[in-house]
């Protein structure tokens, strides 16, 4: 081998220990920082840092400063102790990905073993470490929320607001200009620019809104970025089953017939009677579903027989008829996490599908609503995640992911699963006209 080819590797290797720091600031994590003082001011050293029901710690150095990292954003009980002092614990200390919390801590000296004391974490007003605008919600507060999944709490924070089509838009820019990111994996269209982080409220652990000056990590986008982290499981089994919908019971507001064959519009010239035949729509089981409403179901828990493995999956079933003349929507939406811990690290695999199968309501082709295009979307998504402490100050996060989104706008997939109705497409001629009590004209007034 040449000297010129000892060189060539040695300069990709060193841009691949460069690397390696660099991409651990991407990473789905945060960390908890601070300094243990005593009474004095004095820095305590080898103070001991524990994450409680968690296998995560740290020790102080000599001069009293701690740091965790690698720490998945929620909510924890941070543990201090040290021999002579009397152990302190931290509660809600709330964790951000890509983020660092300061915790600093007074441990007071004891003669004699007394009760730890408690103390609850408030998060400054001011944080003076954030070079940009960036907001976390975390999944607690969206699931108390009266809203179904991460687009529909968006519209409502400082910077961003929805069109009437539900188009997010941050900082007056354009829907397209928005980046969205789903356990650290892109997931907008490629071609469009557009996209939706549609996560169910329940499988929700994290929602951040970055708008502004955003760090260089997040390309590709100019308005603003959306980032969307999924739920883990624990050592607990969880189910969790929830039925929403607004027709529990029956309206006369809820009308199924399509058209009033009596009072329409359109006759026909020869009987001078009506040319459309009303159908109660619930005769087809693609128009009308059985059971309107959002169905979801949710269960996480350990893996049986894998140690230090969990699960974390969640579905939806959502079926809505519009309240206008036809439109309806059927969504179908799975979406899970599986993780497995060692002593150094830790590997997660992420999945999603979302299938969406909707018709908008159409003025133009309200007396033919069974040959109006409906639209069939599908999104799936996988991700794998190894992240891992290489050492007390170095993470390294790799992650590997594949995104796809498929859209077709087409009539019926069976053309046998029309409505029937005697009033054809070739006797209909579309002109402009009113209607009214009295009588119908084919020209504006």
């Amino acid at each position: 081998m040449t000297a010129r080819n000892h060189f060539s590797i040695r300069i990709l290797t060193l841009l691949f220990v460069l690397a390696v720091p660099i991409a651990s600031f991407a990473s789905n994590a945060g960390k908890i920082a601070g300094v243990v003082v005593d009474s004095e001011g004095q820095p305590i050293p080898s103070a001991n840092v524990v994450l409680l029901d968690t296998q995560a710690g740290g020790a102080a150095d000599l001069d009293g400063r701690y740091f965790i990292i690698g720490v998945p954003p929620g909510s924890y009980d941070l543990q201090f102790t040290a021999l002579g002092y009397r152990t302190k614990i931290i509660t809600d200390v709330q964790v951000r990905s890509n983020y660092t919390v300061r915790v600093n801590v007074t441990l007071e000296a004891e003669s004699v073993e007394l009760t730890p004391v408690t103390v609850v974490y408030k998060k400054p007003p001011v944080d003076l470490e954030e070079t940009g605008q960036r907001i976390s919600v975390s999944g607690d507060f969206v699931r108390s929320m009266p809203i179904q999944g991460a687009d529909d709490i968006l519209p409502f924070q400082a910077g961003a607001s929805s069109d009437a089509e539900g188009n997010l838009h941050i900082r007056g820019g354009r829907s397209g200009e928005v980046g969205y990111i789903v356990d650290g994996m892109r997931v907008e269209n490629s071609l469009y620019g557009d996209g939706t982080t549609d996560i169910d409220r329940h499988s929700l652990q994290e929602l951040q809104l970055l708008s502004g000056t955003f760090n260089a990590e997040y390309g590709q986008a100019m308005s603003g970025i959306v980032q969307v982290i999924t739920r883990e499981g624990d050592d607990r089994y969880r189910v969790n089953l929830n039925y929403e919908s607004s027709r529990l019971n029956d309206s006369r507001y809820r009308e199924r017939d399509w058209v009033n064959a009596g009072s329409d519009a359109v006759h026909n010239p020869n009987t001078g009677k009506s040319a459309y035949n009303s159908t109660d729509v619930s005769e087809t089981n693609d128009l009308w579903l059985s059971m309107p409403g959002r169905l979801g179901m949710t269960l996480s828990g350990p893996v049986p027989a894998v140690s230090r493995t969990t699960f974390f999956v969640n579905g939806v079933h959502e079926a809505e008829n519009s309240y206008l003349p036809f439109g309806d929507t059927w969504l179908r939406q799975i979406s899970g996490k599986l993780t497995n811990s060692h002593d150094f690290g830790k590997l997660a695999l992420s999945f999603g599908l979302r299938k969406n199968n909707s018709q908008a309501y159409s003025h133009a082709w309200k007396y033919f609503p069974e040959q109006y295009h409906r639209k069939f979307d599908t999104n799936s998504r996988i991700s794998a995640t190894y992240s891992a402490n290489l050492t007390n100050a170095l993470f390294l996060e790799v992650m590997s992911g594949y995104n796809r989104l498929d859209r077709d706008r087409k009539i019926f997939e069976d053309w046998e699963d029309y409505l029937s109705s005697d009033y054809s497409p070739a006797d209909f001629t579309y002109s402009q006209y009113f209607y009214d009590e009295n009588d119908w004209s084919d020209v504006w007034r």
